[in-house]
């Protein structure tokens, strides 16, 4: 990206260093950060709780500081000359300062090394709307830049805070120098790429740009294609010499972006590389001692042998070691004073199969406490080492006045080196007091602890206690950097794990703790309590449930039991120190896990597949838990099932809790039908969160067979085949009586005696229409479909072996229940006969009704043998109606001492009640007799129906088909009646008012002919005499011409003359009519005319004309009681004059 420094406007001004502007104090720590993915932003969250719970775990993450307010300031920057560099000291104006911090258009990003000492302080000052990215200090920084670049474009500066010394900066585990810039350059373009044309790049870390550096700046500038800019001297607070001006900007460049200030700071951005510009005899082996200042107070590194390098991987790394078993053992001290030390670097060779080292780092505190962390070196690889785990729970090495690292003894031990040392807060040691205490707060302690506890907000407190600073002599405050409460109690180690444990109060707020099972303890680390000179403040430890990954492992009533003593407490540099042997403050008895059950769970779900009305094989059994499935074991409350499906539960549905658990016995379902839908059982009780179950599929499982259609009658005859008006239906159906439409196994019908079951007599034949299975005569075998077997057209016959023999069918299928049908009773009868039954009456159209057999008569043996011989003829019946299908023309009436035969009502003979009308309608007549019909009765009765027929055009005779039925048989024979009917003639009819128009001519013009045929369709000509023959009477006539007629298709023509009702034409329906005009005058011409059936008088047939007299109509006269009209419009024609008599004497006549 060279082109963009060959091409650029330089304009006339110098290059000149980075103007800070002046922190914008924020006042909140950054939260909810997202890992760094080189695409992602995450907003600041500006709440207190946000800012107290965010840790100190180093990880790259994206924010945009969204705060408001913006400080005005000044910026100062300080000449200063670098070789390859150009600077220049300017001022700028606050104003303009401040408008540039919130110029919106403006696009900057902020990346902060995590390794940087106090970082958060750092980004808590960073400009509002700029964008923040942390940097995992335990990852190559530039690789996360470069992914960060990757979908990032457009910006105007990127900012990177970090640790640096003489030409480098370092990077999380990457040292950017000169010799990794050129084997990085990909990758420096690719983060040159997300900048502007006149993009810039400000790197703060002290002393990059001093003496070589200049070259490193030049370098990074040719490789992004920026415009970069770094500091010549120290960078960082003010008070241990450092500044935030960026003193140096490569060659040529020019920075048009406001560099960052941080007031609020109190370390510098420094990192001591060993054998560097100025320090070459740290590598010279000439001496096992040398010193560094660093923040004004002098560093003293001490070891065994002398020191020098040891070169691995093309870097040069800080070497000793014990020249008799090649261990190193180097110790960092500073007399009088504190310090910190962020991280190192080391590198463990391996050549020769030497194992990897155990390193050993112990540190002393200024009260020359002492604690050790050792951790297995990683060979063949530069490291960053900057997260520790020492004895005393702290996890970085803070407040130290000596730290000692060694690799531990034995020949095949690799060589080992160290560079860049980031040593930070070193302070002076002053004189204090030893009267600070711990002591119980003033809040009662809870007795329960809650699993609804599942966040910070909701984290219940355990324990609080109060430090006192008693002010005794020193006048200092009391600081605490960490504090650990032991754990006690029966909850597990396992359910602690599961706990998150929190520090809140004045100068904390809910900072997480880490709870060690191996040591029973929870450490806060990274604190910055301040207990002001003769001043004291309460802090409180909260836990809440943190994992919600797990099911039940957290048991109701495990104890959690919190101590804390003095001794637990590491103060900072400088601090006030603790009283010895005071007492642990505890919560007494502890707080007991209270397992808050949120809703029901099954724990022994029920059967998926369940027998419809038999007990669910494995019973449902709930459990009430919390979110995070633990069993609550106080829970004592009623459980209820219920079910969506169509059927019903049945069982214990309700059952009170025990122990947090109901177990359900003796449910079950019974279906609605064996076609019910799956459902699903629903557990509830008060405010839980109801469980339910899967999906049950219910099965009805048949038992047993039932009749579910008994077979009809229940009468047979002996030796004869019946077969059953009703046919019998068998099902296969549960105890419920519930259909198993899934059974397919035949069913078996057979004939049994239901008493014995053995049949006295013997069956003939037992058959269906269709389906049977079996071979045999005697049983039917279907096969049943949805459970369901018919036995369509089932017929029987069996024969007695005496008068009376009781019978039933019996149905039958593999090991289901079998089941006989109701009783059939099997009986010697005989068939009625007719006698004398042959009708031979004749019945005259539209005449009176007549008796269809005078003598007739009727027989049965057995029911004329019953009441004392004069007959019993309850339940017989007699059925007439016309042999080949009943006709809605006949009808049936009474004659004689017979009374009314009105359908659904009782009849009468000689007024006494001798049956009911079944049937008398559309020409079927039923009449059924009562116990009252003896012999006699019912034969006279038989000779007292009458027949009539309602139709206009009757045949010439009907044959009605009488059978009798005694209840069981029907008559036997061929038993028909013969009658005679008269035909009647009935006249033709016409629609009233008919009017027919004829087409029309002219007066000079004859009309077009008219058939009489077509005159009386368009009349609305009817005949209901079957093959009637059709014509017309002409009753009058109108009109100045002469109306003709033809009866040879219009050969010849006659006119019609002169007629009137009394001598009417009379013409056949081939006739045909039309109308000649007088050829002078328009008009309208008409004629009457009646239909004719011509069943009187004769056609007229060319000019033989038949007249009649047409004044009788209707009824059976051969001419309709209607008349029609026929007209013709003859239009007017004009006519030339016509001249008469001489010239003179002129006449002129127009016709």
């Amino acid at each position: 990206m060279l082109w963009r420094h060959l091409f650029r406007k330089k304009g006339n001004h110098p290059a000149s260093p980075v103007a800070s502007v002046p922190d914008i104090p924020l006042g909140y720590a950054l939260e909810a950060r997202m890992l760094f993915d080189g695409a992602v932003a995450a907003t600041v969250d500006q709440t207190a709780e946000t800012q107290a719970t965010t840790t100190q775990t180093a990880s790259a993450e994206t924010a945009t500081q969204t705060d408001g307010s913006h400080a005005d300031g000044t910026t100062n920057n300080t000449d200063s000359s670098t070789s390859g560099t150009s600077t220049q000291s300017t001022t700028s104006d606050s104003s303009e300062v401040v408008a540039v911090a919130g110029e919106t258009t403006h696009k900057e990003v902020v990346f902060v090394d995590t390794s940087v000492a106090d970082y958060q302080t750092l980004v808590n000052q960073v400009p509002a709307g700029t964008e923040v990215v942390l940097l995992d200090s335990s990852k190559d920084g530039l690789t996360q830049m470069v992914e960060w670049a990757q979908t990032h474009s457009g910006y105007d500066a990127i900012h990177i805070i970090s640790h640096g010394s003489e030409g480098q900066v370092s990077l999380g585990t990457l040292t950017l120098n000169a010799t990794t810039a050129a084997s990085r350059a990909a990758d420096l373009a690719v983060l040159g790429s997300a900048l502007t044309e006149d993009g810039d790049l400000l790197l703060y870390g002290c002393d990059v740009a001093s003496n070589t550096g200049a070259a490193f700046l030049t370098e990074v500038a040719d490789l992004t294609g920026a415009d970069v800019a770094a500091s010549t001297d120290a960078t960082g607070a003010s008070t241990l010499g450092g500044n935030w001006t960026l003193e140096a900007v490569n060659k040529d460049g020019i920075i048009d972006s406001h560099g960052l200030s941080f007031s609020n700071y109190d370390y510098l951005l420094d990192t001591l590389t060993f054998g560097d510009t100025g320090h070459e005899s740290e590598f010279g082996y000439t001496s096992p001692v040398f010193t560094r200042q660093v923040s004004g107070a002098t560093i003293t590194f001490t070891s065994v042998d002398n020191f020098g390098n040891a070169t691995f991987s093309g870097t040069d790394y800080l070497y000793s070691s014990d020249s008799a078993n090649n261990q190193t053992k180097i110790t960092i001290s500073a007399t009088g004073y504190t310090f910190d030390i962020n991280s190192f670097k080391y590198y463990a060779d391996s050549q020769g199969g030497e194992i990897a080292p155990t390193v050993t780092i112990t540190v002393t505190y200024a009260d020359n406490s002492t604690a050790t962390a050792s951790f297995l070196a990683t060979q063949d690889g530069e490291q960053t080492i900057s997260s520790f785990s020492f004895s005393n729970g702290q996890t970085a090495i803070n407040d130290v006045i000596s730290v000692t690292i060694k690799t531990n003894n034995g020949s095949s031990i690799p060589s080992f080196g160290m560079q860049d040392l980031v040593i930070n807060d070193v302070r002076a040691i002053t004189s204090t007091d030893t009267t600070s205490t711990v002591t119980a707060g003033a809040a009662s302690e809870v007795t329960t602890f809650a699993t609804t506890a599942t966040s910070a907000a909701s984290a219940t407190s355990l324990l609080d206690f109060t430090i006192t600073d008693t002010g005794a002599s020193d006048g200092v405050a009391t600081t605490v950097s960490a504090l650990y409460a032991n754990v006690s109690g029966t909850a597990t180690s396992s359910e602690l794990s599961k706990m998150t444990f929190l520090l809140s109060g004045p100068d904390a707020t809910n900072v997480v703790g880490t709870y060690d099972s191996s040591t029973g303890r929870v450490t806060f680390s990274g604190l910055s309590l301040s207990i002001a000179d003769g001043g004291n403040e309460t802090y409180t430890i909260k836990a809440y449930y943190s994992d919600n990954t797990s099911s039940n492992d957290i048991t109701d009533g495990h104890t959690v039991i919190l101590s804390i003593n003095a001794s637990n407490v590491t103060t900072g540099s400088g601090s006030s120190t603790f009283t010895s042997g005071q007492s642990n403050v505890t919560n007494g008895s502890g707080a007991s896990i209270d397992v808050a059950a949120t809703k029901l769970i099954y724990s022994q779900s029920p059967s998926t597949s369940v027998v419809s009305g038999i007990n669910f094989t494995t019973q449902p059994v709930l459990i009430a838990v919390d979110d995070s499935g633990n069993i609550d074991t106080d829970f004592s409350g009623t459980v209820t099932l219920s079910e969506n499906g169509s059927g019903s539960l049945t069982g214990t549905t309700s059952v009170t809790a025990s122990n947090g658990t109901a177990t359900f016995s003796g449910v079950k379902y019974t279906s609605a039908s064996d076609s019910d839908a799956n459902f699903v059982l629903t557990a509830a009780s008060g405010s839980l969160v109801s469980a339910t179950s899967a999906s049950i599929n219910p099965d009805v499982v048949a038992t047993q067979l039932v009749f579910s259609t008994q077979p009809v009658p229940v009468t047979i005859q002996d030796g004869q085949s019946t077969g059953f008006s009703t046919v019998p239906v068998v099902q296969a159906v549960d105890a419920n009586g519930m259909v198993d439409q899934d059974y397919t196994t035949n069913i078996v019908l057979s004939v049994t005696d239901p008493n014995d079951g053995t049949v006295d007599g013997t069956v003939n034949s037992l058959s269906v229409t269709s389906g049977d299975q079996d071979a045999s005569s005697t049983t039917v075998t279907l096969t049943p479909s949805g459970g369901i077997a018919t036995y369509t057209g089932l017929i029987i016959q069996y024969t007695n072996s005496g008068s009376t023999n009781t019978l039933a069918l019996r149905a039958t299928s593999g090991s289901l229940t079998a089941v006989n049908s109701s009783s059939l009773t099997s009986t010697s009868n005989t068939a009625p006969v007719f006698s004398n039954l042959n009708g031979g009456a004749t019945y005259t159209e539209n005449g009176s009704t007549v008796v269809i057999d005078s003598d007739v008569t009727v027989a049965d043996t057995e029911l004329d043998a019953l009441n004392s011989g004069l007959g019993n003829y309850n339940g017989a019946s007699i059925t007439i109606a016309r042999n080949g299908g009943a006709s809605s023309n006949d009808v049936f009436g009474n004659s004689g001492l017979l009374g009314t035969l009105t359908q659904g009502q009782n009849f009468t003979y000689n007024g006494t009640t001798v049956g009911s009308v079944t049937t008398n309608s559309s020409g079927t007549l039923v009449l059924t007799f009562n116990s009252n019909a003896t012999s006699a009765i019912v034969d006279t009765v038989l000779q007292s129906i009458t027949y009539t027929n309602s139709s206009d055009s009757p045949p010439s005779s009907v044959t009605l088909s009488w059978t009798f039925n005694d209840g069981s048989l029907n008559s036997a024979g061929t038993n028909q009646a013969v009658l005679s009917i008269t035909p009647v003639n009935d006249a033709p009819t016409l629609s009233s008012g008919a009017t027919v128009t004829l087409t029309s001519t002219t007066e000079d013009v004859t009309s077009s002919s008219t058939a009489v045929s077509s005159l009386l369709s368009s009349a609305g000509y009817a005949d209901v005499d079957s093959g009637a023959v059709s014509g017309i009477a002409l009753t009058a006539l109108t009109g100045n011409g002469t109306w003709q007629y033809s009866t040879d298709s219009g050969t010849n023509w006659f006119s019609v003359g002169t007629v009137s009702s009394s001598s009417a034409l009379l013409l056949s329906a081939t006739t045909q009519i039309r109308y000649a005009p007088d050829r002078a005058n328009g008009e309208t011409a008409t004629f009457s005319f009646r239909a004719w059936d011509q069943t009187s008088g004769m056609a007229t047939s060319g000019a033989t004309k038949v007249l009649a007299d047409t004044s009788t109509t209707g009824g059976s006269s051969a001419f309709s009681a209607n008349s029609a009209q026929a007209s013709l419009m003859v239009t007017s024609v004009n006519d030339a004059p016509v001249v008469s008599g001489t010239l003179t004497a002129q006449s002129v006549a127009q016709g």
